[in-house]
């Protein structure tokens, strides 16, 4: 399954507006796997072979499905998503910041 996302992996390289709304979707589809899912996200982020522009599109992913679950409060899958995305939340900004530059850091 998580291999799904990674095939979305073009939607974690491509910072469109498209590609976003589409492993949104993607994950809210399979919100039932959140901890598996956020779990990735992290560890994508951890990697230390990770680019900035890898980190800078899993926070706006992030942060899209955290919107779109705080806006639509439909049922609990969509809980579990954000009770997972808020855990590792802080992890996520925490490596996608300190491992940048600073002349990254400011984006």
């Amino acid at each position: 399954m998580l291999r799904s996302l990674v095939g979305s992996e073009m939607c974690i390289r491509d910072r469109s507006k498209d590609c976003i709304q589409k492993g949104k979707e993607w994950i809210l589809a399979h919100s039932h796997a959140a901890d598996a899912i956020t779990a990735d996200l992290r560890t994508r982020c951890s990697h230390p072979m990770a680019s900035f522009d890898t980190r800078l599109n899993i926070v706006y992913l992030v942060s899209d499905v955290l919107f779109n679950c705080i806006k639509s409060h439909d049922g609990p899958n969509k809980d579990k998503m954000s009770t997972a995305l808020a855990r590792d939340l802080v992890y996520i900004l925490r490596e996608s910041y300190q491992q940048q530059p600073a002349d990254d850091q400011s984006k």
